[in-house]
């Protein structure tokens, strides 16, 4: 999707249109995390400090980010796209996403695609560029070659004429430090890399997978499938201070209580539960450090795991200042992987309770059964931008931080 972020913004407030808009909460240590094209055009990119946008770009409109709402929308396009287009795809972020489409001929395959950007548009009010090709790689290639709101299709005559004299940096999969190693080495060009004999530096630089790269650049690597519905690895959430660093105790279990409702929620609307917890802390040194707890019962319940972060929170912090505070779930499976029954009619402690609800739940199918208590703290966690979140279609991070939009 195009600028995903300030998109979804436009559709959902209208009067953003032909604005100079950043994705960024209003801090003096705010980024970018997404801009309007207007604004890419101008030499600013994703990263960029707020401050120093705001300096030379005088009608700057800083919009803040509503994370659940660009969730929402994501949902819908994914689900347009698997129901009206393909079946086989591939989630690769919040804005991105790999279809496979057998078509006869490349006149066929842009009338596809141009079918799909259009039904996008005028469902969903959300502009994308698409790639089309052979490999994965040179798919997303081209659909960076292709924006705003274009459409490109490679085959592999077409390799060197578009990509050849493209900065390494400007590569898929390459870096800004990975650029540096190879600009050492005298690679500064895609030509360059895909030329380059020296097999024993290409190593040091990208491993084992060094013959896989060279090979998907000059577009040998074609064998790659898409990875269809891959579960997510682990759910969290995670705050950075960005007025100044905090150590005030209160303060510090306010901020925790609201990173475990968040994962609390994004668990249970997931029907998802987890038996690893790990708490983070952001040092002064913006450094990250973690422990970790493993318990023997799977669980979703948030004063569960409110209680397990606090316990982890007080073995693990010095009284000292923090930047942040990151939590995580892990090690997941779905509330009805469980098979049992109960009765109905045994006695009912607390226990009992959740046994109850959690058998009515697992013989619909679906969680349509939940304590009062859940309830109250779902209204509460609910985003206030849009109606309802819906299921998160991408893998989380070590701390859920939505990727930067390229």
């Amino acid at each position: 999707m195009d600028s995903f972020f300030v998109s979804c913004e436009k559709k959902n407030n209208p009067n953003l249109q032909n604005k100079l808009i950043a994705i960024a909460k209003e801090y003096k240590r705010s980024i970018a995390s997404s801009m309007s094209s207007e604004l890419k055009k101008m030499g600013f990119k994703a990263g960029d400090s707020i401050q120093i946008i705001k300096s030379k770009v005088k009608n700057l409109v800083v919009v803040e980010p509503h994370y659940e709402l660009y969730t929402s929308v994501a949902h819908d396009i994914f689900n347009l796209l698997k129901n009206t287009f393909s079946n086989v795809i591939e989630i690769y972020s919040i804005d991105e996403c790999f279809l496979e489409i057998f078509a006869q001929d490349d006149n066929f395959a842009l009338k596809r695609a141009k079918e799909i950007q259009d039904t996008i548009l005028e469902k969903i009010n959300i502009p994308c560029s698409i790639g089309i090709s052979y490999s994965k790689f040179l798919a997303k290639m081209s659909t960076n070659k292709a924006k705003p709101h274009g459409i490109i299709l490679t085959n592999r005559k077409d390799i060197e004429p578009y990509f050849y004299d493209l900065k390494v940096e400007k590569i898929f999969g390459i870096g800004n430090n990975t650029a540096i190693k190879l600009n050492a080495g005298n690679i500064f060009t895609y030509r360059d890399l895909v030329n380059f004999n020296n097999k024993p530096f290409l190593r040091s630089i990208f491993g084992k997978n060094a013959e896989k790269v060279i090979n998907e650049l000059k577009g040998d690597q074609v064998n790659d499938k898409l990875i269809i519905n891959a579960d997510p690895q682990g759910i969290g959430n995670s705050m950075t201070f960005m007025e100044m660093d905090i150590e005030n105790e209160s303060q510090l279990i306010k901020s925790l209580e609201e990173i475990i409702k968040t994962v609390t929620y994004r668990l249970q609307s997931q029907n998802l539960q987890g038996n690893v917890f790990c708490l983070q802390i952001r040092n002064n040194d913006k450094k990250w450090e973690s422990i970790q707890k493993k318990v023997q019962k799977y669980t979703n319940d948030y004063a569960t795991i409110y209680k397990i972060a606090k316990e982890l929170f007080y073995s693990f912090w010095k009284e000292d200042s923090i930047r942040g505070l990151g939590f995580r779930v892990s090690n997941l499976k779905t509330i009805f992987d469980e098979n049992y029954s109960i009765d109905l009619f045994d006695n009912v402690k607390e226990d009992k309770i959740e046994d109850i609800i959690f058998s009515i739940n697992y013989k619909l199918g679906k969680q349509v059964l939940k304590k009062g208590s859940q309830f109250i703290l779902e209204q509460k966690a609910k985003p206030k931008s849009i109606k309802f979140l819906k299921e998160d279609y991408w893998k989380e991070n070590a701390t859920n931080e939505i990727k930067k939009e390229k």
